[in-house]
């Protein structure tokens, strides 16, 4: 959808909106940039009942809301809003967790730091054999000296 198109959808739905509410042209155009700008629906919902109370559009507060959660459908409708609904907890199956494994020291890999780090280790074993890695006579065998 093309950008002026998609401000004429937010004008439009504005329009129906407020339609019992005597609103400015340039009242009308800061609402089409709030929502054009908006990069989430806490942000846009928040925005919208600023300029509710900032440009006295409405002073019940209940009405404002009311007003706000109105535009919100009628633009979702619309497909005017491109974020997702942040209301709704994401699908477990659509998030990706990622899990960081502790080495462990079988890895052949793994470097001093690394080594250092498995000394914090939650697991008594684990902190015990970290120890036991940086014994000089096996720090010696692991690192050459050129």
């Amino acid at each position: 959808m093309s950008l002026n198109n998609n401000n004429e959808l937010i004008l439009e739905s504005i329009n129906q909106v407020f339609i019992n509410h005597l609103l400015e042209q340039d009242t009308k155009s800061y609402l089409v940039g709030t929502i054009s700008e908006s990069v989430d629906q806490v942000d846009l919902e928040e925005s919208l009942l600023l300029a509710i109370d900032e440009f006295s559009i409405e002073s019940d507060q209940q009405q404002a809301i009311t007003l706000m959660r109105t535009l919100v459908s009628l633009l979702r409708k619309k497909g005017c809003l491109e974020f997702s609904d942040t209301t709704k907890p994401l699908a477990d199956h659509l998030v990706c967790k990622v899990v960081q494994k502790e080495p462990t020291l079988n890895d052949p890999n793994l470097t001093m730091d690394q080594i250092l780090d498995l000394t914090r280790s939650k697991s008594a074993e684990t902190r015990r054999l970290a120890l036991r890695a940086f014994c000089p006579c096996k720090v010696k065998v692991s690192v050459s000296l050129h």
